[in-house]
This record gives C-alpha cells, sequence and structure tokens, in this order.
C-alpha cells in the first residue's frame, strides 16, 4: 500500500508533467496561430499588390507597387490603387488573385473615389458568389480606417475578412482539440487525486474508528467475563453483598456496551433514512429546559460551571424531532464537558434572531485548531489529543449533530481559536406565529 508521502511525491510529479505538457501545448497552439496569420497576411499581401499592379496598368500608372498595401489590423487591408477603376472588374481581379493564393474566404472590399468622395462596397461569399448589393460592412470595420487616407486625390481601397478568425480555428481544429484533450486529462488527474487523498483520509480515520471502537468494547467486555468468571466461581450464595456487587458490574458494563451501540445504529439511521426523522410540532423552550436539566444530571460529580440563558418568546413551536435536536444538544454540551477540562465554563444560550433560532453552545476549553475545523463534522473524524484513547468516543457525535440539523433545513456553525475555546452555534427556523 502506498504511504502518504509516495502518494504525494507520485501526484506532484504526475501533476507536473501533466502540466508541463498542457503549457507545451498552448505554446504550440500559440505558435500555429501566428505562424497561420502571418502566411494568412503574406498570402493576402502578395495578392493585393498583385491586383495594384493591375491597376497600375490599366491607367498606365508606373508608380511602383511595393509600398500599396498596409495592413489595418487581422483582418483589414488598405490599398492605393492611384486612379479609378470599375468596382465589379476590381471585385473580379480580387476573387481572380485569391484564388492562385488558395484564400477561399468571404471578403468585402470598399473602393473610395476621390472625385465623388464617397465609398462604393462589393461583397464576395464563397457560397453565393459577387454580391454587388453595395452594402457596407458596418461601422466596426468603417472606424477602423484612418480619416487622414482619404483626402486630396487618393484613390483607395479597403479589403475586409470578416471570418478570419473563424478561419485559423478551423485550420488550427487538431492541434487544439488535442490541447483541450490534454487539458481534460489534467482536470481528471486533479479530480483523481482530490478524491484519492479524501478517501485515503477516510480510510485512515475510519481505521482509527475501528481501533478506537475496539477499545471501547474490549474494556466492558472483558469486565463482564471477569465477573461472570467470578459468579461460576461462587460456590457458596451466602455473601450476597459479593454477588451483588458482580451483578451492579454486569449491569454497569451491559449499559456500557448498550450506549455505544445506539451511538453507532444512530448515526447509520440517520444517514440510512430521511424518513426516521418524525417531525412533530414542539414547544422549543420545554425541549431546551429538559436538555438542560438532563444535563445537570451529568454535572453532579464535576467541577465544570453551567451558564444558561434561553431568551425566547413564551410558546415558541417548530416542526421538529424533539428526540433528535434534543439528543444533537446534548451532544455538543457533553462534547464541551469531555474536552474542556476540569474547571471548564459552559454556555447554553438561545434566542431569536432575523426571524430564526439561534442556540449557541460555548465552553472555555482548548479550542480547536484552525487547520482541522474543516474535518471535525466528518464521521469518524477525532482531534488529536496526544492519547488517543485519553477521551472516550468514536467520532460520530459532531458528524450525527451535522446529520439532524440539516435533516431540519438548519445550519451549524463553529467560531474557534486555539486556547480559546469554542462556540456551536446552530440555527434553526421556528413556526411564524
Amino acid at each position: 500500500m502506498l504511504t502518504s508521502r509516495t502518494l504525494r511525491v507520485v501526484s506532484l510529479v504526475s501533476g507536473l508533467a501533466l502540466g508541463g505538457l498542457v503549457l507545451i501545448q498552448v505554446f504550440w497552439v500559440q505558435k500555429a496561430y501566428r505562424f497561420t496569420n502571418e502566411q494568412f497576411q503574406n498570402r493576402v499581401t502578395l495578392s493585393l499588390i498583385s491586383v495594384a499592379s493591375q491597376v497600375y496598368r490599366y491607367n498606365s500608372d508606373t508608380t511602383s507597387v511595393r509600398e500599396a498595401v498596409t495592413p489595418l489590423g487581422d483582418e483589414d487591408f488598405l490599398v492605393s490603387l492611384n486612379g479609378t477603376v470599375p468596382p465589379d472588374f476590381l471585385l473580379n481581379l480580387l476573387v481572380a488573385e485569391f484564388r492562385k493564393q488558395s484564400i477561399l474566404q468571404d471578403f468585402q472590399v470598399g473602393m473610395y473615389d476621390c472625385f465623388a468622395d464617397s465609398m462604393v462596397w462589393r461583397t464576395y461569399s464563397t457560397k453565393l458568389g459577387p454580391l454587388f448589393s453595395g452594402k457596407p460592412p458596418g461601422d466596426a470595420v468603417i472606424k477602423k480606417l484612418p480619416s487622414y487616407t482619404f483626402s486630396g486625390d487618393s484613390h483607395m481601397m479597403v479589403v475586409h475578412f470578416p471570418g478570419k478568425r473563424s478561419f485559423i480555428a478551423r485550420e488550427l481544429r487538431v492541434l487544439s482539440a488535442s490541447t483541450l484533450g490534454v487539458m481534460v486529462i489534467m482536470g481528471v488527474f486533479i479530480f483523481v487525486v482530490v478524491i484519492v487523498f479524501r478517501e485515503k483520509r477516510l480510510s485512515a480515520m475510519r481505521q482509527d474508528f475501528i481501533n478506537n471502537m475496539t477499545h471501547e468494547f474490549k474494556t466492558p467486555i472483558s469486565t463482564l467475563l471477569v465477573a461472570a468468571e467470578a459468579l461460576k466461581k461462587q460456590t457458596h450464595t451466602e455473601d450476597g453483598n459479593r454477588v451483588q456487587r458482580y451483578a451492579q458490574l454486569i449491569h454497569d458494563e451491559s449499559m456500557r456496551l448498550k450506549t455505544h451501540v445506539e451511538q453507532i445504529l444512530k448515526i447509520a439511521m440517520v444517514e440510512s433514512a430521511r424518513n426516521n426523522i418524525d417531525k412533530k410540532e414542539i414547544e422549543v423552550g420545554k425541549m431546551l429546559h429538559s436538555v438542560v436539566e438532563q444535563f445537570n444530571s451529568r454535572l453532579e460529580q464535576s467541577k465544570a460551571q453551567f451558564e444558561v440563558n434561553i431568551d425566547l418568546p413564551e410558546g415558541l413551536r417548530m416542526m421538529g424531532d424533539q428526540n433528535h435536536l434534543s439528543n444533537a444538544i446534548f451532544n455538543l454540551l457533553d462534547n464541551a464537558l469531555k474536552y474542556g477540562g476540569e474547571s471548564v465554563h459552559i454556555g447554553l444560550h438561545a434566542q431569536v434572531k432575523s426571524g430564526r433560532l439561534v442556540v449557541d453552545v460555548s465552553d472555555t476549553g482548548p479550542g480547536i485548531p484552525k487547520a482541522v475545523q474543516g474535518m471535525i463534522f466528518e464521521k469518524f473524524y477525532r482531534v488529536s489529543t496526544g492519547n488517543r484513547h485519553d477521551i472516550k468516543g468514536f467520532g460520530l457525535g459532531l458528524s450525527y449533530v451535522k446529520q439532524i440539523v440539516r435533516l431540519h433545513k438548519g445550519q451549524i456553525e463553529l467560531r474557534s481559536k486555539e486556547g480559546e475555546g469554542a462556540v456551536f452555534t446552530l440555527k434553526l427556523n421556528p413556526l411564524v406565529p
């Protein structure tokens, strides 16, 4: 079985390898995008230079065409024509030159005539062919055109490729798909690692539970066996005190076993079926005073101080299972007593805030380390106290409390600092009077 250290090292190395692979894939996608974009730009530029050269010859212009083409961005190109030319003839020239360069993309061309001070637009669709509608590409494209370009006696042409980015994305779809696949694998890997570590932690807590349970059951069972053996060896029944002492011992240890079994069955019952919660209308104040009375009997041989402040409207009621709610609050009080030390100060405060019943169970004990506060409500988890069995229990109490509160559509919160005690807050929904 892999140790936690080995598992962490393997996960870290694997994660770094997958992360590096993702970064490499992203790098190659970006590089391929730049290469494809530059290739497209170069092919368009060559085509437009060829078109400008033909227009110059058409107008008997001997000006060099080397500086005739100016890219305006990823999708737009500005071409100096130095003369007039029929728009439809120019469109056909563009289509022919683009086909030579395997540029099979939709485009729009706008021609500026300085004599008329106007733009004439033509559109070419790979599906429909030339469209002589004269429809401009929209304000977004026109705003990109430098205003100083169309002044004086200039004759200019603007070519716009509305689907260029989609074209490049299609060209890179295989590489992009592989990168996406690696990212998915990375995500699945992270998910599996999280699940593995969670299961490993649950396995450790489950093993801790088994160890605790073995210890808790082993002691009373051993005591029962000793008492039973002693009773078997009694040859005379005149010693009633001894028989009574053994009988009382058997009774006490049997009740101890019964308590442990009931605690385990209780949490199993709550998790197995929500229908086991028998919700009825209960009076909150009476329920809390019953818990206080029960807990006071628990404090008879303790030095702990218990402060009660139940400030609730008279007759406040709620829908719930009184037995389970009482057990949940008693469990919180019992935990405060068990973990708080000999002279712990325990508080039970109940009030209505913002329309909700708020019950605080506080103590002045050692508090709960922040690092483990997120795990204390998990089944089988117990905060380490140095001695595994110095405080009896299976790590089911707080898990049981959380389950009960959830089944009553409430919330449980914890506020604690190490060395400053802890406050558990239950927020429940009372019935509106």
